[in-house]
């Protein structure tokens, strides 16, 4: 989602609850990388917010007694 750099908060919302359980279990990892990737980034900690919203799609098939 971005960095707030006046406070050093590196703030992301994954798409499910899994992947914000591994992203805090790597948060050095990721903060380290973000801030290589944004030059003179300077974040410290890593705030994971509730999963990001998916819009609900097309059916993608078609339902068993259509032909």
């Amino acid at each position: 989602m971005g960095l707030d750099a006046d406070t050093g908060r590196l703030n992301v919302a994954p798409d499910a609850p899994a992947y914000g359980t591994q992203l805090r279990w790597n948060a050095p990892k990721v903060i380290k990388a973000a801030n290589e990737w944004a030059r003179g980034a300077n974040g410290r900690t890593l705030h994971v917010l509730a999963p990001a919203l998916v819009k609900a799609g097309p059916q993608r098939r078609r339902p068993y007694f259509e032909k």
